[in-house]
């Protein structure tokens, strides 16, 4: 699903009607002109073990607090709103723009990034229009459980790394439950009801629980060496009868060809 976002549309036939941002310039400029698209669509990649937002939401959508770096002659860094109704001039030369969406946390819930990066020139005298497409710049990372797994694991705690920020942990015990008001997937797997977003690196997850029967630990840990921006990697648990946390079976479904692994945890 794609939503347009319009950060700035800026051409000779507006100057007369728009406000003008006074910056630093050289003594040629020219005129920018922005159109910024927002593809927020994550790939699907469902990783499957079986034996077979602390600030409050962010509206994607309202652009005002997008973050616009300017680098070349002229510099700017501002906000959307900053832009809006506005005609920028720029030195004539060689930039770089950088448009990204508010939070850039290395590992947050409920956090997707978006960005858009592109080189282009600024010439005397002339408007430059200027197209960009915000793709998510973060993975994304669900977990599901199996009514085996609920059921033979009276608590448990998935936590997942990447290594570059605090591990994100989705928890069931006395006092939280991160699946309590989850919805069922059409495989009878529990969703979580929240969801975890990660910067592109080898991610850690480690699964953690112990046993209704007896309270003894049951432990996994798997690795995902290679994410990618825009992946959705679905964490779908299950356990054994005995309690055992079974073995894990990655399937990886995407645009280009599909790669599927099996992987077995001893």
């Amino acid at each position: 699903m794609k939503r347009m976002f319009f950060l700035a549309a800026l051409s000779a036939m507006c100057l007369a009607s728009c406000k003008q941002v006074i910056v630093d310039t050289p003594d040629t400029t020219g005129t920018l002109s922005l159109n910024v698209v927002n593809e927020t669509d994550y790939i699907t990649v469902v990783t499957k073990s079986d034996s077979d937002t602390e600030n409050g939401p962010i509206d994607y959508t309202n652009t005002a607090d997008y973050d616009v770096v300017v680098e070349g002659p002229t510099k700017l860094n501002m906000k959307y709103s900053e832009f809006a109704g506005n005609v920028i001039e720029l030195g004539s030369g060689n930039y770089t723009i950088t448009v990204t969406s508010p939070r850039t946390l290395p590992a947050a819930f409920e956090q997707p990034i978006y960005q858009a990066k592109e080189e282009f020139v600024i010439n005397a005298g002339e408007v430059t229009p200027l197209d960009l497409v915000c793709t998510p710049a973060n993975c994304k990372v669900t977990i599901r459980l199996s009514p085996n797994f609920v059921k033979e694991l009276a608590t448990y705690e998935v936590t997942v790394n990447n290594g570059l920020a605090e591990p994100l942990v989705w928890t069931k015990n006395d006092q939280t439950n991160d699946f309590a008001a989850g919805s069922v997937d059409e495989d009878g797997y529990l969703i979580s009801t929240k969801a975890g977003y990660f910067l592109p690196r080898g991610l850690e997850i480690q699964v953690k629980g112990h046993r209704s029967i007896d309270d003894t630990e049951a432990t996994a840990i798997y690795y995902i060496e290679n994410p990618q921006p825009a992946e959705h990697h679905i964490i779908k648990l299950d356990a054994d009868v005995t309690g055992q946390i079974g073995g894990i079976t990655i399937k990886v479904v995407d645009t280009f060809n599909p790669v599927d692994q099996d992987i077995n945890i001893p």
